[in-house]
């Protein structure tokens, strides 16, 4: 999880260390993230276990996104617009 201790975060944060320009464009985000992934595995090293690890990362980030964000967003366009699912109506 991304949930690591504050006196570690400042440091390994790449929007504070790196100077970038913010994507605009979901290419230009998958650029970023594609690069960043890269250097990451190029500094363990090409193997399995590099890989492995870095999916595994990229997917408990974007599940971490669909929990905290993703759905509370949803659930807010629920309340304002109402449901679509029928199967949910009791």
């Amino acid at each position: 999880m991304p949930y690591i201790e504050q006196k570690f975060r400042a440091g390994l944060d790449p929007t504070k260390r790196i100077a970038f320009e913010r994507a605009v464009t979901t290419g230009e985000l998958n650029f970023q993230l594609t690069r960043i992934c890269d250097d990451w595995i190029k500094g363990q090293g090409l193997t399995y276990t590099a890989l492995n690890s870095a999916v595994g990362a990229l997917e408990c980030a974007k599940a971490e996104l669909l929990r905290r964000v993703a759905a509370p967003y949803e659930d807010s366009k629920i309340n304002q617009n109402g449901d679509v699912y029928d199967t949910l109506k009791g």
